[in-house]
């Protein structure tokens, strides 16, 4: 009796410690103008949602590739990884609309995030201030990296190359 007593009391630790972090990732995530695209002479400011990683900057990637496959194109953009786009991705269960999603991550000594920018059918960025749907989106992102596969050696190597 004494060790399943135990057992329980550990388990609800584990559980709460859990509960605990992927709340705080839920209330810490940012979204701001901070991806900046020069094309064509014209220079411009992108929102993204940032959040922190449950296990790395590639959280968010990882979560991308394993559930829509390899993006369809790539952007250098001054961080550890390139923003990695999807397009055409039906985002939300039960909605037939197609999104552009890009993504991409910071990791060094003093920062470690993931970034998302989600454009919709109409070009509109869906983490601009007047989006009805930034905050469901930021949470659902953020949720849906706590169960990705960890290791992942063929998203590294594909985004070495």
């Amino acid at each position: 009796m004494k060790i399943h007593k135990t057992g329980l009391i550990l388990l609800l630790i584990l559980t709460s410690c859990a509960n605990k972090n992927i709340n705080s990732r839920l209330n810490s995530y940012e979204i701001y103008p901070s991806i900046t695209i020069e094309e064509f002479n014209k220079v411009q400011m992108i929102n993204e949602l940032k959040f922190k990683p449950k296990n790395s900057s590639l959280d968010g990637i990882k979560y991308m590739y394993q559930n829509y496959g390899k993006w369809d194109n790539s952007i250098d953009i001054d961080r550890t990884y390139p923003l990695l786009i999807w397009e055409n991705i039906k985002l939300i269960e039960g909605d037939d609309e197609l999104y552009t999603v890009g993504l991409s991550g910071e990791q060094s000594t003093y920062t470690n995030y993931c970034s998302v920018i989600v454009y919709n059918s109409k070009n509109e960025n869906c983490f601009d201030e007047k989006s009805n749907i930034k905050d469901a989106l930021a949470r659902m992102f953020i949720q849906r990296t706590e169960n990705i596969s960890e290791s992942d050696k063929s998203l590294e190597k594909l985004i070495s190359n």
